[in-house]
């Protein structure tokens, strides 16, 4: 082993900081011969960057002076590509630092070949460069890359077309199991190859993966396999439930029904099971073909090739490298490094290790190894991290240790990375924060990570080892962790109501540089300071667990003349900015794309009127014919714009075929794009994506030939995908920390690795369970298994039978999945996130240990969170207890471990190593932390304080329409809807809360029963159904539609089942009415619509709101016009709340025929084409629909009640003269049918 002795020359440093402590320990054993394998558990703040620099850089220096090249021999891995350059950056400023004082500089080599042959990056590019010296060996292009969503959209079609020839009937109870239109749920999709993925992460086969949920379903019933009898069935309740009930108490007929309804359901799930190992097999050969064939690959799949050539046989994957190269291949990388160090191990996958396991020899010149990362700060978990692989090495560190100190040879060796003889140096001086907040930490986090509801629950062991604070405490008394008291204040909505204002307050008073400082800033943490300085608005960050409250703390500090900067990951594709520039370049392509052109003539470029709007669709979407016949009363304003937009069509006609990322700066430079995006507050954001977007196409330019119409086609398609976690094209970042003028926002995982002087954990009553995990159809992780949600009996649960189930209806397995507060959809045989009394799961199925993950994983990332604060930090308090909150909100710990004797008394006071109260809650002696100065709402408030500077306007209604609000947000913000459809109106008009909830925040209300002669064939979503039901009509129809084709079409779909609903149930039906009458014997094939969609912008008040509809059937018969709408359900009562809305919804689609083409509807109706073709007439009279358009204004004025709180004006509860008792309220009412009233557990009152 190359060793650090008195021949190898030391690394030089001049003025930099010298390593400290542990971080010298590691640097030592390093280079030992008697170790020279290190892990290092890094807490945070401990400086493990400098540790990895100063290790690495002395390896170089050591190689360099042998005569060597230092970067033949070294590998350095990282996480991020930010990481990745910051290593590479610190790496050549620790060696120019060596040269300048070293009697002897380095060689050129060393200068030469580290820009140009050092293997320093991302795990993911390394593992890129390792395939590509196999990837001809094994069937993969030399010129293979990774793909983007594009295509990957096109790879995967080809992929399930291949399928669906190899096995219909499978994917067709696959894709019935699970819908797409199920909720916001991933369609069966999405989930097959979420888990091929996951498979190929996880090292399974598909015949693996299939086993383990086999295995689950026995799991999920308690170890037992199909129940014979009730005795079996009592058995499970008795392992799965605290309180089971005795089921021979039931009677027999409803015992009988109780075993056939728990038979069909295991019968059912292992269906499904079969049916999904049958499919996700033949998914996993044809990707693998097609990838291999294309050279299309995801990450994933290249550290899987990768593993399948280097550690197939261990998992049973058929290697495709002939022995001979297999061996000459694993020898070369063998002999490949003599330095190996690997960062962020935590954050490291199973794949991965086995991949960087052959490059580490544990032979007589054995491979020096650094391992550094913290157990701690494994927030990806998402991403397959698996924080149990760094303890294990951790552990298996410890036990060599162990060896040493007795003389024995530390002959251990770890499972993973397979190192013989490691040595654990855990790094805890912190470097970053005050020594205040490091005792706060100290404080909760031995609390959190040791306590088996919060940080300790589940099989990862952390034990948390206490930082040391490097800095000296100020002089001053001033406090450093500060406490907001928000008592009271228990229901998430008031908590932020309540916090967005005291927190704007606050930040306008420290930042305010004519008053008195009441906070301020160590010169240790203000760079350029030499005494205490009040913080910048850039010195402030406000962190979130997630972005769905982040624009109504943007807009409080707005409007006390802050500049907010949301730093957060989106999709570069979703701006909109960038959909304006795609929208132009389609337009240029095609003229005729009616909707670009109406997007184009609304926005801030072209902006023309609300009657010039409305004209356009007259003229067929034609411009030019517009500016030919322009009519007399619209502005001439309008037709100089929209003769300006033409004459840029035409003066870049010829510029189509030049470079593209030309042609799109001059769309910029002529269109006066620029001067509108000077009026907007993210201006710089928007130049910034502006720019992203040339940069991109010039990519794509350089990489092949690109046609303008390939182009456009590939930038709608990157526009109209569906958003994802991580998607291919990310926003331009505008936030920085050298930025003074903006206070951040941004949330956990964005500022790992990062550091901000005042810090404000908010959002503190956001639950840790949601989005529950209990709703998903698949749970997955390499080391809990997989599991499928259990798929329901045909034969219902009995009546009268109650059971203790986590489900609220007390049955086997619940199928309310509607998004709300008490949604629970499971039962005693799926997970549930139900807590008792000490925090602890109440249902004990064996499954929940997926929940036990995700429960620590929460809890590491208000360990990053905290630890991200060098001078400040701040964090809202409630004395309350929270229902359901006390183990998974943040603010329950921070309340109780941060709680001073004397209670939360405002000012400041010292919160004392021998607290009782902490005591009790850690399980250790109170004078094992340090004492800290806690402020409790310390900071004197100036209500009308604000900055001096101009405030940024505030957010439009785009920023709260795109944004993902909670609960009951509409008392927070005005609500200015900018389209509408015919329901939407109805529901705005009924209820603006509901509207919010239903059509903003798209969640599903509930819907009356449904009769079983009138369910959806094939178990068919309703949704689903009643598309193909539209589009089979629409071919029955239209002349020019062939019906036969697409019936066979959903038969090869769907089944014969589906295809007899529609032959003998639906066409017949249809035909029988007046209508299907009517179109087969008197209307011409000229008169007759099918499934056509219009819109229209319409002025109302101070609003200009686009009115939307899609007109299911328009004839014309006897010279008269008339409209249908099918309805797939049961025929609804004139009292019910649908009624009202179908009422609505017809007379919007006349009215929009009148304002929009002149024609006068004279007859409206509802065909029910399930309940034998019953027709029901609809009164048109679009006059009414128009003056109800008028009294929107009046629905979303506001108000404000007693307490001074934001109300909407009109009054949303039930008309207490048809329904005097609430109790009373049922699932065809409008009240009743809300899945936001308070009686199901929801924010509103009145339901």
């Amino acid at each position: 082993m190359t060793a650090h002795d008195s021949a190898t020359p030391p690394l030089q440093t001049r003025g930099s900081v010298s390593l400290e402590g542990p971080q010298q320990t590691v640097f030592d054993r390093f280079h030992d011969p008697e170790y020279g394998r290190v892990c290092v558990n890094a807490g945070a703040g401990t400086g493990k960057t400098m540790t990895m620099i100063r290790t690495v850089a002395q390896a170089v220096v050591a190689a360099d002076a042998a005569g060597q090249d230092p970067f033949d021999q070294i590998l350095l891995t990282t996480f991020s590509n930010d990481a990745a350059h910051e290593l590479k950056t610190r790496l050549k400023a620790q060696l120019r630092e060596h040269d300048a004082v070293a009697a002897t500089p380095l060689s050129e080599r060393v200068w030469r070949n580290i820009e140009t042959n050092a293997d320093i990056g991302t795990i993911d590019g390394f593992l890129r460069g390792l395939l590509d010296e196999i990837a001809v060996d094994i069937g993969v292009p030399a010129s293979f890359d990774i793909r983007d969503s594009v295509t990957e959209s096109d790879l995967i079609d080809d992929v399930f077309a291949a399928v669906r020839a190899d096995c219909p009937s499978e994917l067709t109870r696959v894709r019935n199991a699970f819908s797409p239109t199920d909720d916001r749920l991933p369609g069966y999709r999405e989930l097959i190859m979420q888990i091929q993925q996951k498979c190929r992460e996880y090292c399974w086969t598909p015949a693996k993966a299939t086993q383990i949920l086999h295995e689950s379903l026995t799991e999920m019933h308690a170890g037992h396999d199909r129940p014979v009898d009730i005795a079996d069935v009592q058995a499970i309740l008795d392992e799965l439930v605290p309180n089971p009930p005795v089921l021979a108490d039931a009677d027999d007929d409803v015992l009988s029904q109780l075993l056939v309804h728990v038979q069909e359901t295991y019968d059912n799930t292992a269906a499904v099971i079969d049916a999904f190992g049958t499919v996700l097999e033949s998914f996993e050969r044809h990707y693998d073909r097609l990838t291999r064939e294309t050279g299309a690959l995801s990450h994933t799949d290249v550290t899987f090739l990768l593993v399948r050539e280097l550690d197939g046989d261990e998992h049973d994957l058929k290697a495709r490298l002939s022995p001979e190269i297999a061996e000459r291949w694993r020898e070369s990388l063998a002999a490949r490094y003599q330095y190996v160090f690997v960062d962020e191990v935590q954050d490291t996958s199973y794949a991965q290790c086995r991949v960087l396991s052959p490059l580490i020899r544990n032979d007589s010149s054995p491979t020096q190894v650094l391992l550094i990362g913290d157990v701690k700060q494994s927030i990806y978990e998402w991403r397959s991290a698996e924080p149990e692989i760094f303890g294990d090495v951790i552990d298996a560190a410890q036990r060599a240790d162990n060896l040493r100190d007795r003389d024995v040879e530390p002959v251990v060796v770890d499972d993973y990375f397979g190192i013989r003889g490691l040595t654990h140096v855990p790094l805890t001086l912190n470097f970053r924060s005050h020594p205040d907040i490091i005792a706060a930490a100290n404080r909760l986090f031995t609390h959190v990570f040791s306590h088996p509801s919060l940080g300790g629950m589940g099989d990862i062991d952390i034990a948390y080892e206490p930082l040391d604070a490097f800095r000296d405490g100020d002089e001053s008394d001033q406090a450093h962790v500060h406490a907001m008291d928000f008592s009271g204040q228990t229901r998430r909505d008031d908590w932020v109501r309540a916090e967005t204002e005291r927190i704007a307050s606050i930040v306008a008073t420290i930042v305010d540089p004519d008053g008195d400082p009441p906070v301020l800033l160590d010169p240790y943490t203000k760079s350029g300071a030499s005494t205490p300085v009040p913080p910048d608005p850039g010195d402030v960050t406000l962190l979130f667990r997630s972005r769905t409250r982040m624009a109504e703390y943007a807009q409080a500090l707005r409007e006390r003349g802050l500049r907010a900067a949301v730093d957060a990951s989106d999709d570069l594709f979703d701006t909109s900015e960038i959909k304006l520039i795609i929208d132009i370049l389609e337009w240029f392509a095609n003229p005729h794309s009616r909707p670009s052109l109406l997007r184009i003539l609304r926005s801030p470029l072209v902006a023309v009127s609300d009657e010039t709007l409305r004209t356009v669709p007259r003229f067929a979407g034609s411009v030019q014919a517009l500016l030919d016949d322009w009519p007399p009363g619209l502005p001439g304003d309008d037709r100089a714009r929209i003769a300006g937009l033409v004459a840029l069509r035409d003066d870049l006609r010829w510029s189509r075929e030049e470079a593209k990322s030309d042609l799109v700066h001059k769309i910029l430079r002529h269109s006066g794009f620029e001067a509108v995006l000077l009026t907007n507050p993210e201006a710089i954001r928007e130049y910034g994506n502006l720019w992203m977007l040339t940069e991109l196409i010039d990519q794509w330019e350089d990489e092949e030939l690109l046609a303008y119409r390939e182009l456009v086609d590939r930038l709608t398609t990157l526009r109209d995908m569906t958003p994802r976690d991580q998607p291919d094209f990310t926003v331009a970042p505008i936030a920085s920390e050298e930025n003074d003028d903006a206070v951040v926002l941004t949330t956990v995982h964005a500022s790992k690795g990062r550091e901000f002087p005042v810090v404000f954990l908010v959002d503190l009553l956001n639950r840790l369970n949601f989005p529950r995990t209990q709703l998903n159809h698949l749970v997955c992780s390499r080391r809990d298994g997989l599991g499928i949600r259990p798929q329901p009996s045909d034969t219902p649960f009995p009546d009268g039978l109650d059971i203790d189930s986590p489900d609220d209806d007390g049955v086997w397995i619940g199928t309310d999945r509607s998004d709300g507060p008490i949604a629970t959809a499971t039962g005693p045989i799926w997970l549930s996130d139900e807590r008792d009394s000490d925090g602890q799961f109440r249902y004990g199925n064996p499954l929940n240990r997926h929940l036990e993950r995700e429960v620590a994983e929460s809890w590491r990332n208000l360990y990053v969170a905290f630890t991200r604060a060098a001078d400040h930090v701040f964090f809202g308090v409630c004395t309350n207890r929270i229902y359901n909150g006390e183990h998974t909100t943040w603010m329950a710990p921070l309340r109780d471990t941060m709680r001073p004797d004397t209670g939360f008394t405002p000012g400041t006071t010292t919160v004392t190593p021998t607290d009782e109260q902490l005591n009790d809650l850690a399980g250790r002696p109170g004078n094992a932390h340090s004492p800290f100065t806690l402020g409790i709402d310390d900071i004197p408030l100036d209500s009308h304080a604000q900055v001096s500077h101009d405030p940024d306007p505030l957010p439009d209604v785009d920023e709260f329409l795109t944004s993902t609000p909670s609960t009951d947000a509409i008392d927070a913000m005005p609500l200015r809807p900018q389209s509408l459809t015919a329901t939407a109106v109805h529901d705005l008009l009924s209820c603006p809360r509901r509207y919010q909830y239903q059509h903003v925040q798209d969640v599903t209300p509930m819907s009356p029963p449904r009769d079983q002669d009138i369910s959806p064939p094939a178990d068919l979503a309703p949704a689903e159904w009643g598309t193909i039901v539209h589009d089979v009509l629409e071919a029955h129809v239209v002349a020019g539609r062939d019906l036969d084709t697409e019936l066979a079409t959903v038969q090869a779909q769907y089944g014969d089942e589906v295809v007899d609903e529609l032959t003998h149930t639906v066409i017949p039906n249809f035909d029988a009415t007046e209508t299907g009458g009517r179109l087969q014997h008197d209307v011409a094939d000229a008169d007759v619509l099918a499934e056509e969609t219009f819109d229209l912008t319409y002025k109302i008040g101070e609003m200009t709101v686009m009115i939307r509809g899609e007109i299911d059937l328009i004839y014309n018969y006897d010279g008269e016009w008339y409209i249908a709408d099918y309805k797939t359900g049961g025929v609804r009562a004139d009292t019910e709340y649908e009624t009202a809305r179908y009422t609505t919804q017809l007379q919007a689609y006349a009215w929009l025929l009148t304002e929009l083409y002149d024609i006068d509807i004279v007859g409206a109706q509802l065909i029910y084409v399930h309940d034998g073709g019953t027709t029901c007439e609809v009164p048109v009279d679009p006059t009414a629909f128009e003056a109800s358009l008028e009294r929107i204004p009046d629905q979303l004025s506001l108000t404000r009640d007693n307490d001074g709180r934001i109300m909407l004006a009109t009054d949303p509860a039930p008309d207490p003269e048809v329904h005097p008792n609430r109790a009373e309220l049922n699932t065809t009412t409008r009240c009743g049918s809300c899945p936001f009233g308070a009686s199901k557990g929801g924010p509103c009152r009145f339901g």
